[in-house]
């Protein structure tokens, strides 16, 4: 018996040897593509840290070649078609409020001023694009407190938030983001204290025709005024009278008749109160009359999307 183990042991390698020998190697498995979050699902985990945005827009910002260099992006749209009302506005720091027609008005890392234009860097990119000084305005430091509502930028958008606290010059601010509560630290100076007036950052409507339509106020002379365009990336330029102060941080209650703005109601509309939500970051209204949406489901509008009905009649 001790003899034959080893023949044994011999002839099973063999065996082994061989049939490894006679099979084909499998084909190279090519690993599936993780698919790209949805916006749906991205919003429900919340809004990206700052690490978080860092890394992905080093990811987008590097070709799909093997060489790994940035690629050089184009220039985003500039405000207006390019228009330069010829203001000299005076900035200060490393960052200023511009509005970017690509994702609105939003707190930009400026990289110098020449004549009546601000450069400014592109996201994760190390290349700058200019705006006109007209449409920007200076960082500065914001007087808050609890309750305050706040423009405040969130990766590369300005959100509409509600101050929550503030400590040692920083405003804890929360805000919706894809619909879900959540909340960011802010330092003083990159808020935007919303008042309810037509200035800089200010949420406003105009009459277009006979349709309200929702902006961000960007620049006024008086006489004409430039409105960044808060749903359809069409900014305006109109007459000042035209245009009405979102009273954003008015208590509202059920009944209450407001001009809110959505785009499943395919722009703004008359509706009721039914009852705040989130914190007032939002109200839950009645649906319009006419609209097509399924109303077993909620409407829920953005405090800085809505403003009083009996405002439309009266000039800001």
């Amino acid at each position: 018996m001790i003899a034959i183990r080893p023949l044994f042991l011999g002839l099973a390698a063999t065996i082994v040897t061989a049939c490894s020998a006679s099979t084909p190697a499998p084909d190279p498995v090519t690993p599936t593509p993780i698919p790209t979050p949805s916006a749906a699902s991205s919003a429900a985990q919340g809004a990206p840290s700052d690490k978080d945005k860092g890394k992905d827009a080093a990811k987008e910002a590097k070709k799909d070649g093997d060489d790994g260099k940035e690629e050089k992006r184009e220039p985003p749209k500039p405000p207006f078609g390019g228009e330069d009302p010829g203001v000299k506005t005076k900035l200060a720091g490393k960052s200023v409020w511009a509005y970017w027609p690509e994702y609105g008005v939003g707190l930009r890392e400026l990289d110098h001023v020449d004549g009546s234009h601000a450069f400014l860097q592109q996201f994760a990119s190390k290349e700058t694009f200019s705006v006109a000084l007209a449409f920007t305005h200076p960082a500065d430091k914001a007087s808050v407190k609890k309750g305050d509502l706040v423009l405040a930028t969130v990766v590369t958008g300005g959100v509409c938030g509600r101050v929550t606290e503030v400590k040692d010059d920083v405003a804890k601010v929360s805000f919706l983001w894809g619909g879900t509560p959540d909340s960011r630290n802010f330092d003083t100076n990159e808020v935007i204290k919303l008042e309810g007036k037509i200035a800089f950052g200010e949420p406003v409507m105009r009459k277009d025709g006979e349709e309200w339509k929702l902006g961000t106020y960007v620049y006024g002379d008086g006489k004409t005024a430039w409105i960044a365009s808060a749903m359809m990336n069409d900014d305006a330029k109109v007459p000042a009278a035209d245009v009405h102060a979102v009273d954003a941080a008015k208590a509202r209650k059920k009944g209450d008749k407001v001009i809110a703005c959505e785009y499943g109601f395919g722009g703004c509309v008359e509706v009721a109160i039914k009852g705040p939500k989130n914190d007032e970051l939002a109200y839950e209204v009645e649906y319009p009359e006419g609209w097509g949406g399924d109303k077993k489901d909620p409407v829920v509008i953005d405090v800085c999307k809505m403003m009083s009905a009996p405002a439309a009649s009266k000039k800001k």
